[in-house]
């Protein structure tokens, strides 16, 4: 960014950093205080033994308990390395998140939504392994340093056993291995070949590697669709400690796809390159925040572009206002969570709805949008005359659709909606978005999908129902849906 609000960026991005290494000390003195409580239990239990009459037997007991509890150790030291992660994808996140809300308050929400999804992501990617090509994701390595640990603590018993020591001695031993903190003699490695001189030492470095990833990934994860972003800027630590790679490295430039994933134990940080000034950032955000010109980059980096049907010449009519503001609250987003079988149509959901609603803000008139169920792209968007209307064009499409459209009245949905769902087999759930922010899904399901006469006799039941039931589309709707087994959702 050559010039603008540069140091502010820097200033984020150093405060994620200290986040950074907040976290990393905050794994270490947890995992270390894991092991140092076994070695102190030992010591307290052992020391009730006394030195002569403590037994051999007693500790392989004890060693065997230390085994079957190792479980439940290692479990924590996995839930001290993914809250690592997520902190650290979190603190990362919301370094972009601020800087890109200044910019564009009005996009606050937008930027919320695109960045709350990358600390879960990391955790899960990170656990998993899916991301690297040699690396074995967290909880394979996990699991294989308990097997270590256990096979280390049968060792120290077999050696020393077979070497004749006392089982004061023994047991000394084992609390020297089991305390992180406690030196070793200068002969551990030929007393107890193959047992590890520090006990927490795999697990340290697997949580510090785990951060250093989370940090870069989570970096790239937020950036590398943001078209403002035209590469990244190595910054090595240099520290005493740097090694020739990563000091040959510093101030280096990477295209976007082609950053070095940074070593184990690495503290080096990436930065963005960002060529526009602040204020022009600003500037394009606000753009596309109103619907101004075509910017399919930011499109592609903060979801589909605000619907470009815009509102008729109708006068407007307070009766068929819409709830504005609560449409951009998390409130209002959250209804839109589970109605789909992906999150990201979900969400995309939530944006067109809402935006469908503000362009028929005090009309009587619906738009309506089918998006691409798996993904939530939008492949269509049609304005109807007042209160629906015929005629509407169904997209091509290889999957499944989803429909959803505004309700200038705020009830639930007419008999035509139904027949839609039921008559168009590629629609796998139809949306209704009140103006005053009630939402209305509609879905098949493992229910009955009719036709015909079936179809037919439907429609005079939903009619029945509207009539009894003080001309409610939402009583006579829900009572369908008992009737034929489908999912019906009022939110």
């Amino acid at each position: 960014m050559p010039y603008g609000h540069i140091r502010q960026y820097q200033e984020l991005v150093e405060q994620a950093q200290r986040k950074r290494l907040e976290i990393t000390r905050r794994q270490q003195r947890q995992i270390a205080e894991l092991f140092r409580q076994s070695a102190a239990y030992l010591e307290r239990e052992a020391g009730r033994k006394g030195k002569d009459t403590l037994t051999h037997r007693w500790l392989q007991d004890y060693a065997k308990s230390l085994r079957r509890e190792s479980r439940q150790l290692f479990r924590e030291i996995g839930s001290i390395a993914s809250a690592g992660i997520r902190d650290t994808a979190q603190a990362v996140a919301e370094a972009e998140r601020r800087f890109y809300t200044k910019a564009c308050p009005a996009l606050s929400e937008r930027f919320s939504d695109v960045f709350s999804a990358i600390p879960r992501e990391m955790v899960e990617e990170l656990i998993s392994g899916g991301i690297y090509r040699q690396f074995a994701g967290l909880s394979e390595r996990i699991w294989d340093y308990r097997r270590r640990y256990d096979r280390d603590i049968q060792t120290i018993l077999n050696r020393g056993i077979a070497q004749q020591k006392s089982a004061y001695d023994l047991a000394k031993d084992l609390e020297r291995y089991l305390d992180p903190s406690a030196k070793k003699p200068w002969n551990w490695g030929t007393v107890y070949p193959g047992v590890s001189r520090v006990v927490d030492y795999n697990a340290q470095r697997l949580a510090r590697t785990s951060v250093t990833h989370a940090y870069q990934l989570a970096f790239v994860r937020a950036t590398r669709d943001n078209p403002f972003v035209t590469a990244y800027q190595w910054h090595s630590a240099n520290g005493g400690r740097v090694c020739p790679l990563c000091r040959a490295r510093d101030g280096q430039r990477f295209e976007k796809d082609a950053l070095p994933l940074d070593h184990p134990n690495g503290m080096c940080t990436v930065t963005a390159v960002i060529e526009k000034s602040y204020e022009q950032l600003g500037r394009e955000l606000g753009d596309w925040a109103a619907g101004r010109g075509s910017h399919p980059e930011i499109d592609k980096w903060l979801g589909d572009a605000t619907i470009s049907v815009r509102s008729s010449g109708q006068n407007y009519d307070q009766a068929f206002a819409a709830n504005v503001a609560y449409l951009g609250s998390r409130e209002y987003r959250q209804k839109f969570d589970g109605l789909t079988s992906s999150r990201r149509a979900d969400r995309m959901l939530y944006q067109y709805t809402s935006a469908i609603i503000r362009e028929n803000d005090g009309k009587a008139t619906e738009t309506v949008v089918f998006l691409d169920s798996r993904t939530g792209k939008g492949l269509s968007a049609v304005r109807t005359g007042d209160f629906g209307g015929d005629s509407i064009p169904i997209p091509d499409t290889k999957g499944t659709l989803i429909l959803t459209h505004n309700h200038s009245t705020s009830d639930s949905f007419s008999i035509e909606d139904i027949e839609s769902l039921n008559l168009v087999e590629e629609l796998e759930c139809i949306v209704a978005g009140g103006h005053d922010g009630t939402v209305y899904a509609l879905k098949i399901g493992a229910g009955q999908r009719l036709d015909g006469l079936d179809l037919e006799h439907a429609r005079m039941q939903w009619q029945r129902y509207y009539r009894s039931n003080g001309r409610s589309a939402d009583a006579a709707t829900s009572l369908l849906a008992a009737e034929y087994g489908w999912e019906y959702y009022k939110r």
